[in-house]
This record gives structure tokens, C-alpha cells and sequence, in this order.
């Protein structure tokens, strides 16, 4: 016959919030390895590979067992950070041609973004005018491990 359960037993496990740091410090460490070995190996097979006449789709490289890799090498498209430029190149475009007013609205999308220390100075009574269109959303934790000074000898 079986000994009854201990307290001990029966009561759940309440994890340490030490090992869990630690086990958590561990990961990390490793995911950033790697996530790192990872991304050399990927670009170093797409040097190995890539026909540059097939950046911007999908390259499909046959192997052994009737196995396929597809690689995607995509081009990023965006714009220059100065706004002066792209205002004065979107103004060429409208003046070009009838429809460069309608072609020059469409070929840029303009991203409302809060500023939140403009947002912090508003006096409450516009806060509350305003609130209705902001969103707050917890954003995700970050963690990080801070070694102590090193002591002077």
C-alpha cells in the first residue's frame, strides 16, 4: 500500500522568482545566439544561391528527395526623412500632367502619429476633446540583467 501524500506533495508548486529570472536570462541568451546564427547561416545560403535577376520574387531551388527551398529576397521601398524633398518631388508630379494632383495624393501615405510630450502639455480640457481618437495599449515588457559596477581596486 502506498504512503498518503505529504502537504508538500498536494500543495502547487509556487515557482521561485530567482530561478525563474535565471531560467529566463538563460533563454534569452540562447535565443539571441541563436536567432543570430540563424540569420548568418540564412543570408550566407542566399549569397550562395540568389539569381539577381529574381530579387524582388521568389526563387525556388530544388533539392535532394524532392525537397524545394524557396527564397525570398524582397526589396523594401520607402522615403527619405527629409520632407521638404518629398514635398517638392510629390509638386513636380502634380504640375506635370492633369492628373499629377490625383497621382501625387495617392503615391504617399501620411501616418498620423501622436507626439506624446505635445500630448502631456495639452491643458486637461482639450485632453478630454481629444482623448477620444488615442489609444494606450500595454506595450511588451522588456527584462534585462544589470551587472554591478566593477569595484576599483
Amino acid at each position: 500500500m502506498n504512503a498518503p501524500a505529504t502537504v508538500e506533495q498536494l500543495a502547487p508548486s509556487v515557482p521561485n522568482p530567482f530561478e525563474v529570472l535565471s531560467q529566463w536570462e538563460n533563454a534569452k541568451r540562447q535565443l539571441d545566439y541563436w536567432k543570430a546564427e540563424e540569420m548568418r547561416l540564412r543570408v550566407q545560403y542566399a549569397d550562395l544561391v540568389k539569381d539577381e535577376s529574381k530579387i524582388g520574387s521568389t526563387q525556388t531551388i530544388e533539392l535532394a528527395n524532392d525537397y524545394k527551398a524557396k527564397l525570398k529576397i524582397p526589396q523594401n521601398y520607402g522615403l527619405i526623412k527629409d520632407n521638404d524633398a518629398i514635398n517638392e518631388a510629390l509638386d513636380a508630379i502634380e504640375n506635370r500632367t492633369p492628373q499629377g494632383k490625383l497621382l501625387a495624393e495617392r503615391l504617399v501615405k501620411w501616418k498620423p502619429e501622436l507626439s506624446k510630450s505635445e500630448y502631456d502639455k495639452l491643458p486637461e480640457e482639450d485632453k478630454k476633446l481629444f482623448a477620444p481618437v488615442v489609444e494606450v495599449k500595454e506595450g511588451t515588457p522588456t527584462l534585462e540583467i544589470v551587472e554591478p559596477p566593477k569595484k576599483k581596486k
